[in-house]
């Protein structure tokens, strides 16, 4: 069965330790209970402070969820340099349902996913 995939975004709020060129790299662990913090998610650097601006704020990082299940993310933050901050990152779990993707000729209109059921 065919499935949308589902964004998920992780919010943190930067502390105002760090400095402008620091950056954040997202981890996970793909369904499977323990977070990979070899591999990232993705190869994206995401920048802890906009324009300068080292005021605390919260970076949200987006991420398109292709499997489903209880899922554990932690965003590792990296100074300028590229080494890793030295500290625990926090963990956050969620759980992702992926809604089936309707056959062509019938128009999805709910899904109900502990009842697993399609409403077409």
């Amino acid at each position: 069965m065919d499935y949308e995939y589902q964004v998920v975004t992780v919010s943190f709020t930067v502390p105002i330790t760090y400095d402008v060129g620091d950056y954040a790299m997202l981890f996970g662990d793909g369904a499977d209970g323990s977070v990979d913090y070899v591999v990232p998610l993705e190869n994206n650097q995401y920048p802890l402070f906009i324009n300068d601006d080292q005021g605390e704020h919260v970076l949200s990082i987006n991420y398109e969820v292709t499997i489903l299940g209880y899922h554990l993310f932690a965003a590792v933050l990296f100074d300028e340099a590229g080494n890793e901050n030295t500290g625990t990152p926090q963990e956050i779990g969620c759980v992702v349902p992926l809604d089936p993707v309707p056959p062509a000729i019938m128009t999805f209109n709910s899904y109900i996913a502990d009842d697993l059921l399609l409403n077409l």
